[in-house]
Formats: structure tokens, C-alpha cells, sequence
């Protein structure tokens, strides 16, 4: 029986130094080359709070799109903010899940996804 659980990741670190060096970026390259090579996903799921640009770019950058927002569902020093809702899209199984075609305003980001299975092809390697 296949698993029902998306793969997910969880990023914190609070240390300044580590901000800006694409630390980010590869980890979701991993996850998401993992769960299409390894658990034929057809699609992963990523929730980020709103003031976190750091995440929801580099989600961005792998191929991950903004599917939804949940408003103002949490509160941070007092201040309500919202949660983004991302989706990342199986390119290598997108004509299954849209065989009319891709979407027109998710042309871009699937190229970025075959773009992050092939980086993961290079990078990732098991120990």
C-alpha cells in the first residue's frame, strides 16, 4: 500500500550567518527530488508564515507556486499575519495531473521544477 503522508521540511535557524546562502534552496531541491525519484509524489505542499520572505523565495526558486493564503491565522509579537500555501508540481508526472495542458500561470514554475530535479540529480547522493 502506497503512504498517504507528503514529505515535508521544517527550516529554522536563527542565526544570521546562515541567512542568504542558499541553504534553503537545496533543501527544498532535496526534498523535492526525493519524494519524485524516491516516492513518486505527484505533488508536495509547503505552508510559510507571510513576513518570512526568505522561505517562500526559495521555495519559489525550485518551482514551488503560491496556491493560497490563509489571512492573518497567526499572531507573531502581536501582530496577526498570514500564511502562504505553496505547491510544488511533479513535472515529470504533470500530464497526468493536467493532461489538457499546463496552466498558462504554471508554465514558469514547472520549467523551475524540472530545473530542481536535475540539480538534485547532481546533487544528491546517499551515504
Amino acid at each position: 500500500p502506497r503512504s498517504t503522508l507528503f514529505p515535508y521540511t521544517t527550516l529554522f535557524r536563527s542565526e544570521k550567518e546562515w541567512w542568504r546562502r542558499g541553504i534553503a534552496s537545496l533543501s527544498h531541491i532535496a526534498r523535492s527530488w526525493y519524494a519524485t525519484k524516491q516516492l513518486n509524489r505527484y505533488a508536495i505542499h509547503s505552508s510559510v508564515f507571510s513576513p518570512n520572505t526568505g522561505s517562500y523565495k526559495a521555495l519559489e526558486k525550485v518551482g514551488y507556486i503560491r496556491t493560497g493564503i490563509s489571512p492573518r491565522n497567526k499572531v507573531i509579537d502581536g501582530v496577526y499575519i498570514d500564511t502562504y500555501h505553496y505547491t510544488w508540481l511533479n513535472p515529470e508526472r504533470i500530464q497526468i495531473l493536467y493532461p489538457e495542458g499546463i496552466p498558462k500561470e504554471y508554465e514558469a514554475q514547472i520549467q523551475k521544477a524540472r530545473e530542481c530535479l536535475k540539480k538534485g540529480d547532481e546533487y544528491v547522493k546517499y551515504i
